[in-house]
């Protein structure tokens, strides 16, 4: 197959010359492919992935940027590795109740919410999953 021609420029060079980020399906899916960035509003009518702009985002998208949030979170401060969405921070030793304090600081600047005594309960607080849960339906009701 020969080479594609854009202004007189092989394929091989454009894709040096464009910067290229990875691109996901309408549904969230990141495609296994790359494209280049500018291909993408051809593709998709923007260069930004589906569902990241405006009220109407995916709030599926949502939850897993919270979960990644927090995951690393505490990967950083509590040097827990290999842990699972579900599993018990208090349980499986992750974090202690002191732990549980700097969480809630981190919640609280990081996603600009007010935790209210109310609320630090296991259901919202003792793993990643739960969190998030919590962190995305505070967000709605904001």
């Amino acid at each position: 197959m020969a080479p594609s021609v854009v202004a007189g420029a092989p394929e091989v060079q454009l894709r040096r010359a464009l910067p290229r980020e990875r691109v996901t399906h309408p549904t969230g899916a990141p495609h296994d492919q790359r494209i280049p960035r500018s291909c993408a509003l051809l593709v998709h009518g923007s260069t930004r992935p589906p569902g990241t702009g405006g009220r109407d985002h995916d709030m599926g998208t949502d939850i897993i940027r919270i979960r990644e949030q927090l995951k690393t979170f505490i990967r950083d401060s509590f040097f827990a590795e290999g842990f699972a969405d579900e599993d018990s921070f208090l349980g499986t030793g992750i974090i202690d109740s002191l732990g549980v304090l700097q969480l809630v600081s981190f919640v609280e600047s990081r996603f600009g919410l007010k935790v209210s005594d109310a609320d630090l309960v296991p259901e919202n607080f003792d793993s990643v999953a739960r969190l998030a849960q919590y962190v995305e339906s505070k967000k709605r009701a904001a």
